[in-house]
């Protein structure tokens, strides 16, 4: 009877627990059966991994790197050929159109000297007719002293024979006349061969002018050059001052490049001279690089506002002289740049924030401080005394680099 009551009260307790707690009391006794039936899971400890690296050992040396420019060849010189009196040009020189090549003192156009052949003919007879009335003056004046002489003579013998009382006073007046006015034809001959003089230096001056002039009809080369931009052509008229040509040095090319100022500011700044510096000129012409050698003759006067940097002039040896390159011909320039001694040469990718850089010890990395003195391309100038010199040094960059990472060089 009492079992009775038991499960009547067990009813009834059921009965008054509400459905939604019936899925809570599930829940958890789901919850504790699958706690207690999870397998054990044992921890294993995870090998370090090991990074593939590349490196270079130390090594400390002199370097001076080659900075690489770029350039133009120009003309040592350059001038306008013009013409230097007017005419018709009735001859032309056999070298004379674009690309020519004339030795110096070589005809490039002759202008009609018909009209000038005739001015010089003109002066020089005019200074022939000046010279003859010179020589006819001169003539003149060596008869006008001789009579002055005689009459400087008669005035003393007047004078001496008036004092004894043999001659007249008026005897006396007429010779000391006379005396007087040979003087004077003296002086007026005198001062008449001083202005033929004047007259005949004006003509030989003007001889000399048409001289020059019936000379520059003939235009011809300064120096052994080269001729392009012709304006010029055989029965033309040209003017004074006319453009003829451009004529341009064939035996001093040079090449312009510009150089930075901070790659100026460095050259200087290590005591080494600018002027001197032999430098190599590369001409890439039909695939093929032609290579010359050049010499640094000048700077440049003033910075260049636009390049913030400043030309330098490199004279070409003589090989280029042989070749067929040309004023305009654009050209890689490689300059040597200052002397960094006893430093180690590195790739960039081996310097980490501008101030270390990881050395290998025991196939780990430790960080080295590092001064960095230059940069040439994709290498750097350090110098540090906590370098060893073989220590291989790493070259390769990755995501999980540091201090004691664990690294494996590759040869």
């Amino acid at each position: 009877m009492q079992l009775d009551n038991a499960k009547g009260i067990a009813k009834m307790l059921l009965r008054k627990v509400p459905p939604g707690a019936w899925v809570l009391i599930g829940a958890i006794v789901l919850y504790q059966v699958l706690v207690a039936t999870a397998p054990t899971i044992t921890p294993v400890e995870a090998d370090e991994k090991s990074w593939p690296v590349s490196a270079v050992r130390v090594a400390y040396s002199d370097v001076q790197p080659d900075i690489t420019l770029f350039g133009q060849i120009v003309a040592g010189r350059e001038i306008e050929m013009r013409a230097l009196v007017s005419g018709q040009v009735v001859e032309a020189g056999p070298n004379f159109h674009d690309g020519g090549r004339l030795e110096e003192g070589e005809l490039l156009l002759q202008i009609d000297p018909f009209e000038y052949r005739a001015a010089l003919d003109e002066a020089q007879a005019r200074a022939r007719e000046a010279r003859a009335r010179l020589k006819s003056e001169q003539d003149s004046l060596l008869t006008e002293r001789l009579q002055q002489d005689l009459a400087v003579r008669d005035y003393d013998r007047a004078l001496r024979l008036h004092e004894k009382g043999t001659v007249s006073r008026k005897f006396l007046d007429d010779a000391e006349l006379a005396k007087s006015r040979a003087q004077q034809s003296v002086v007026a001959l005198e001062n008449r061969i001083e202005m033929e003089k004047a007259r005949l230096q004006q003509h030989e001056v003007a001889v000399r002018r048409a001289q020059r002039n019936l000379e520059q009809t003939s235009l011809r080369a300064p120096f052994p050059g080269l001729i392009s931009n012709i304006s010029a052509e055989l029965g033309k008229r040209v003017g004074v001052n006319d453009r003829v040509a451009l004529f341009s040095d064939s035996e001093g090319f040079e090449a312009r490049f510009n150089v930075t100022d901070a790659q100026y500011g460095r050259i200087l700044s290590s005591g080494e001279e600018m002027v001197g510096r032999e430098v190599k000129v590369v001409w890439q012409v039909g695939g093929q690089p032609l290579e010359f050698t050049a010499t640094v003759e000048r700077v440049g006067a003033q910075i260049e506002a636009q390049s913030g940097g400043i030309d330098v002039f490199a004279v070409l040896d003589e090989s280029a002289q042989d070749a067929a390159i040309r004023p305009g011909a654009f050209v890689e320039i490689r300059f040597p740049d200052r002397l960094y001694p006893n430093v180690v040469k590195l790739p960039e990718a081996s310097l980490f924030s501008g101030k270390f850089v990881y050395a290998i010890v025991d196939e780990r990395l430790v960080a080295r401080p590092v001064e960095v003195l230059g940069y040439a391309g994709d290498d750097v100038f350090i110098r540090s005394d906590a370098l060893i010199p073989g220590e291989p040094v790493l070259t390769t960059r990755f995501a999980e680099i540091g201090e004691g990472v664990l690294v494996d060089v590759k040869e």
